[in-house]
C-alpha cells in the first residue's frame, strides 16, 4: 500500500502529483488502470512519504494523532448525547461518563490493530470523521440553532470518512438512529410532514449518489471476489455471527494473549456445521432485538448495540473480506463503553452516601480496569515490534490458519534461511485445506523460488509447474519459471513464456528487459533492438537495459554506440564489475588501448585478480562477452600487471634497499 505503491511517491507538492495520490493502480501491473480508492487515507500515506519516506515513526505520529482527535470528538460527542430530550444529566455526571466511555474506548488493547498497524489508518482516519460529523450534528440538535458552518462541517466530515474508508456510508443511518433514540418525539423527522420528508428523503438519495459516483464505488461487482476467497457466500453469512460475537467478548476481555493478526474460524462444510452456527445467529437477533426493545427504557443501552451492529454491516456482511480482522471494531465500538460508564456513575452515586466500602471497592475496581487497558495495549504493541514478532505471535495463537506460518516462512526466505523457510512451507501445505488453493499457490511459488536460488533448477521448474496446474494464469510462476528455463540455457521455452507475459503487460520494462536478454542469447540482434528501442521509449534511463543493449551492439560491432551507453551506466554504477570489463572490451575493440588501461586500473582497485578471472569466465560463459574478448581482456590485464609490477622494481632499485622495510 505504500512502499510498493508508486502513486504516493510524491517529491513535490504540485496538483498534478497530489490528485496522482487518489488513484491505485491494482498489482502495479498497469500504472494506467486509474480507480479512485480510499483518496484522503493514500494523500495522507503521500504526504508522509514526502516528508520521510519509509522512517515509520512519522507514520505512527500521524496514526497516534488521529486516534486522539477520534478520541476527543467522542467525548465531545456522549456529552451532547447526554444533554438530549431523552437523557437529560447534571453537568458533572455527564462530564465523568463522557471522560470514563472515551478513555475505556481508546485504552482498549483491541485498538492496537487500528493504531499501530500503519496501513489501518484507513480505519482510524475514517471512524475519526465520522464521529466529527456526529459532533456537529448533535451540536446542531441540542442547541437548537441552525449554524451553517455547523452543518457544512458535518457534511463535509461524512464525506471526509467516507474518502478514508468505504464503512463510513453508514454514517446517515447513524444520525437517522440518533434522531429515533435520543429525540423521539422532537426528533427532525417525527416532525416532518409527507412532503418535508420525500424532499429529505430525496436529498440525501442524491448526495449519496454523488459520493458513489466521485469514488466510483460499483456495488454490482461487490460479490466478485468469492472467486479468490478459501469460503463461499453462504459460508461467509454462518460464519460472520460467530465472528462477531467473539469480537464483542475481545472488546470487553481484550487480554494481549487473546489478540492477533490472523484468528482461527473454521468455516461451516456440513449440514451439521451449520447448525452449529445457529446459537451466534441467535444471540445476535436477540441483541438486535434487545436493541429496539429498549428504545425508550435504555437508550445507551439500545443506541451502543444498534450503533454496533449497524456499522458492521459493510465488513461483517456478504462483501468478500478477508473473514476477521480486530481493527473492524475501531468504528462500530465507539459507543459500546457509554452504557458501562453511565451504568458505573449511577452505582458510585448511590453507594458514595450509603455504603462506603463499596463506593471504594468500585472506584478500586475501575482504575484497575483502566490500567490494565493501558498496560494491555503497552504490551501488545511489543508483538508489532517487527515482521517477526508479530507473526511469530500469530503462529502461537492459530492452530488452523497455515497464513502465520507462510508469513514467517516468507520472512526466512529473505533472511536466506532457506532450509528453515521450507520445513514452514512443507508445514504450510498440511495446513491448507483443498478449498485454499490461493493458499497452495503461494506456498508452491515461494518453494520453487527458494530452490531457484539454491541452484535446484529440476525442483524449482517441478514446484512452478505445479502452480501453473492449479491455475495457468498465474502470471509469477510463469515470470519464475522463465529464469529456470534462462538458466538451463532453454532459450525457445524461455521465449515462449516471457512473450505470453509480455502480452499481457505490455508496458512492463523489467519484462522487455529478459525478452531482450533472451534474444541476445538466441542471436536475434534486429528483435534485441526493437525492444530495447521500445524499453527505452518508457524509461529512457533503464540502466540494465542499456547494458543489454550494449552487449547486442558490440556483437554488432557498433563499438562506439555500445561504449556510449555503457558510460551513462558506469556513472551510475560505478562499481559494476560487468559494465567496467565490456568498457575494456569495447576500447578495445576500437584500439583505445590508453582507454581500456584506464578501466583495468579501476578493476584492479576493487576486487582481487582470482575475482576478475572468475566474473570473466563466468561473463564468457553466460555469452555476454566472446572467447576472443575474453582473451583480449586477460591479456589486457596481465599486461597492466606487469607495467605496476615493474615500477615497482623500478622504485625499489632507485631509492630503496631491497629486503628492508620502507
Amino acid at each position: 500500500n505504500i512502499t510498493l505503491n508508486k502513486r504516493v511517491h510524491i517529491k513535490n507538492l504540485t496538483i498534478e502529483s497530489i490528485c496522482n495520490t487518489f488513484y491505485f493502480s491494482f498489482g502495479q501491473k498497469d500504472e494506467s488502470v486509474k480507480r479512485i480508492l480510499r483518496p484522503l487515507a493514500y494523500f495522507t500515506f503521500a504526504l508522509n512519504w514526502y516528508f520521510g519516506q519509509n522512517k515509520t515513526s512519522g507514520y505512527h505520529f500521524v496514526n497516534i494523532i488521529i486516534h486522539v482527535f477520534a478520541t476527543f470528538f467522542l467525548f465531545l460527542s456522549i456529552k451532547l448525547l447526554l444533554s438530549t430530550p431523552n437523557i437529560k444529566m447534571k453537568y458533572e455526571d455527564k462530564y465523568f461518563i463522557a471522560v470514563l466511555g472515551a478513555t475505556l474506548w481508546a485504552i482498549n488493547p483491541i485498538q492496537t490493530q487500528a493504531v499501530t498497524y500503519i496501513v489501518q489508518r484507513m480505519a482510524s482516519m475514517a471512524a475519526m470523521f465520522y464521529i466529527i460529523s456526529i459532533y456537529f450534528y448533535l451540536k446542531l440538535r441540542v442547541c437548537k440553532q441552525i449554524k451553517f458552518t455547523d452543518i457544512l462541517i458535518s457534511v463535509v466530515s461524512f464525506f471526509l470518512a467516507v474518502c478514508s474508508k468505504e464503512n463510513a456510508i453508514m454514517l446517515p443511518l447513524s444520525l437517522v438512529l440518533i434522531e429515533m433514540i435520543f429525540f423521539g418525539k422532537q426528533s427532525f423527522w417525527f416532525n416532518l410532514n409527507k412532503k418535508n420528508c420525500v424532499l429529505v428523503s430525496v436529498l440525501l438519495f442524491v448526495s449519496l449518489f454523488i459520493l458513489l459516483f466521485v469514488l466510483k464505488i460499483n456495488f454490482l461487482s461487490v460479490l466478485n471476489g468469492y472467486d479468490i476467497r478459501p469460503f463461499t457466500i453462504w459460508q461467509r453469512i454462518f460464519t460472520e455471527p460467530a465472528i462477531i460475537i467473539f469480537y464483542l467478548s475481545l472488546i470487553f476481555y481484550p487480554i494481549p494473549s487473546r489478540l492477533s493478526i490472523c484468528h482461527d474460524f473454521s468455516l461451516p462444510t456440513s449440514i451439521f456445521s451449520y447448525f452449529a452456527m445457529l446459537p451466534a445467529i441467535l444471540l445476535i437477533i436477540l441483541l438486535i432485538w434487545v436493541g429496539f426493545y429498549w428504545f425508550k427504557k435504555y437508550p445507551l443501552i439500545s443506541f451502543a448495540i444498534l450503533f454496533y451492529f449497524l456499522n458492521h454491516i459493510i465488513e461483517s456482511t456478504i462483501i468478500p473480506l478477508e473473514l476477521v480482522y480486530e481493527h473492524r471494531n475501531y468504528l462500530p465500538s465507539l459507543f459500546l463503553f457509554v452504557p458501562v460508564a453511565f451504568y458505573f456513575k449511577k452505582a458510585i452515586n448511590y453507594y458514595k452516601n450509603r455504603n462506603t466500602a463499596m463506593f471504594k471497592f468500585l472506584i478500586c475496581f475501575f482504575v484497575l480496569i483502566i490500567v490494565s487497558f493501558g498496560c494491555g495495549t503497552y504490551i501488545r504493541n511489543f508483538e508489532w515490534r517487527t515482521e517477526k514478532t508479530l507473526w511469530e505471535d500469530a503462529a502461537k495463537k492459530t492452530r488452523y490458519s497455515d497464513k502465520p506460518i507462510q508469513m514467517l516462512a516468507s520472512i526466512l526466505k529473505k533472511e536466506k534461511k532457506y532450509d528453515k523457510a521450507l520445513i514452514l512451507y512443507y508445514k504450510a501445505l498440511k495446513m491448507s485445506s483443498q478449498q485454499q488453493k490461493q493458499s497452495k499457490i503461494v506456498c508452491y511459488n515461494n518453494m520453487g523460488n527458494i530452490f531457484l536460488k539454491q541452484k535446484k533448477y529440476d525442483k524449482a521448474k517441478q514446484y512452478f509447474d505445479k502452480v501453473l496446474k492449479i491455475n495457468p494464469a498465474y502470471n509469477r510462476a510463469l515470470y519464475n519459471k522463465t529464469f529456470v528455463l534462462i538458466e538451463e540455457k532453454m532459450w525457445k521455452d524461455a521465449l515462449e513464456n516471457i512473450n505470453y507475459l509480455v502480452k499481457s503487460e505490455p508496458e512492463n520494462i523489467n519484462l522487455l528487459n529478459i525478452k531482450g536478454y533472451i534474444l541476445l542469447r538466441e542471436k536475434k540482434y534486429k528483435q534485441v533492438f526493437d525492444v530495447y528501442k521500445k524499453a527505452f521509449s518508457l524509461d529512457p534511463y533503464s540502466t540494465s537495459g542499456m547494458v543489454n543493449l550494449s552487449i547486442g551492439l558490440i556483437l554488432n560491432r557498433y563499438y562506439s554506440r555500445a561504449k556510449w551507453f555503457l558510460k551513462i551506466v558506469h556513472s551510475k554504477k560505478p562499481k559494476d564489475l560487468n559494465v567496467i570489463i565490456l568498457l575494456i572490451d569495447s576500447s578495445l575493440k576500437l584500439n583505445n588501448n590508453t582507454m581500456a588501461d584506464k578501466y583495468v586500473n579501476m578493476l584492479l582497485a576493487l576486487i582481487p585478480i582470482k575475482k576478475i578471472k572468475e566474473t570473466i569466465n563466468l561473463m564468457t560463459y553466460n555469452g555476454l562477452i566472446t572467447k576472443k574478448s575474453s582473451k583480449n581482456i586477460n591479456f589486457a590485464i596481465k599486461r597492466k600487471i606487469k607495467q605496476i609490477s615493474d615500477g615497482i622494481s623500478n622504485l625499489s632499485y632507485s631509492g630503496y634497499p631491497r629486503g628492508k622495510k620502507g
